[in-house]
C-alpha cells in the first residue's frame, strides 16, 4: 500500500471538474492524456518519468477492491526507490493501492500517490461537513498538506 495519498483537489459530484475528469480518459488518438502530461509536457516529471506498470492477470476484474495482481510491474526497481505514482481520480483507492502493491512487489522502498482529482460526494455520510473544512481551508505554499496528519 502507499505511505502516502494526496490528493490535488475534490472532484465534486456533480461540479465541473468532477465531469471534466469522467470524460477525460482517451485523447482523440485513443491515447491516455496523463501519460502524455507527466511524461513529455511537465518538466518536473518528463525527465524522470518511466512507464513501469502493465495490467496484471486480474486488470479486468470488475470493482474497486485492491488486488495484488491487478498490476505487474514491467521491470525491477533496482535499490529500493521512493515511487511517485500519479494517478486522475481516486474514488476508493483500489487501483491506486493495487498499483502501490505491485510497485512494491517490484523493489520500490516507497510509494507516495498524487491524485488529480478525489472523487466526492458531499451528501454521503459526513461529506458536507468535511467539504466546508476543506473549502475553509485555503492553500499556501508556506506549510505541507501532510503536517496536519
Amino acid at each position: 500500500m502507499a505511505e502516502v495519498v494526496v490528493p490535488v483537489a475534490l472532484a465534486v459530484k456533480r461540479q465541473q471538474f468532477a465531469h471534466e475528469l469522467w470524460h477525460y480518459k482517451y485523447d482523440v488518438d485513443g491515447r491516455v492524456p496523463l501519460v502524455r502530461i507527466v511524461g513529455t509536457l511537465v518538466g518536473q516529471t518528463r525527465d524522470r518519468y518511466q512507464p513501469v506498470l502493465a495490467p496484471g492477470p486480474d486488470a479486468s476484474a470488475e470493482g474497486r477492491t485492491v488486488l495484488v495482481g491487478r498490476y505487474r510491474a514491467t521491470q525491477a526497481l533496482a535499490g529500493g526507490p521512493a515511487v511517485l505514482l500519479i494517478d486522475d481520480t481516486w474514488t476508493t483507492g483500489g487501483r491506486a493501492q493495487s498499483a502501490a502493491i505491485a510497485l512494491h512487489d517490484a523493489g520500490a522502498a516507497k510509494v507516495a500517490v498524487v491524485i488529480l482529482g478525489r472523487h466526492f460526494d458531499r451528501g454521503f455520510g459526513s461529506g458536507e461537513t468535511y467539504y466546508q473544512r476543506a473549502k475553509a481551508r485555503r492553500f499556501t505554499w508556506d506549510s505541507c498538506c501532510l503536517e496536519s496528519l
